[in-house]
């Protein structure tokens, strides 16, 4: 199974408790392995926490910015 499948069978799965889970089913029945799973899981991890650092040095970046702006007109005076 390639990662649209783990995604569309995740698609249903919302609780972790609920008992119908697709993707459990798909681990049960042998097209989706666990390791795979773990592995989908690290890399949606991994993207999320790319996405917020690069969020989090783009707004350090911007107020970087408006700082050296403030002093440069600061200076002139």
């Amino acid at each position: 199974m390639n990662i649209k499948g783990i995604l569309s069978a995740a698609f249903p799965c919302r609780k972790r408790d609920s008992t119908g889970c697709a993707v459990r089913k798909a681990i049960e029945n042998g097209e989706l392995s666990e390791e795979r799973l773990l592995s989908y899981k690290k890399l949606e991890a991994e993207n999320s926490y790319s996405e917020d650092s690069q969020s989090y040095l783009a707004a350090k970046e911007e107020k970087f910015k408006r700082i050296s702006k403030v002093n440069k007109s600061n200076r002139k005076r």
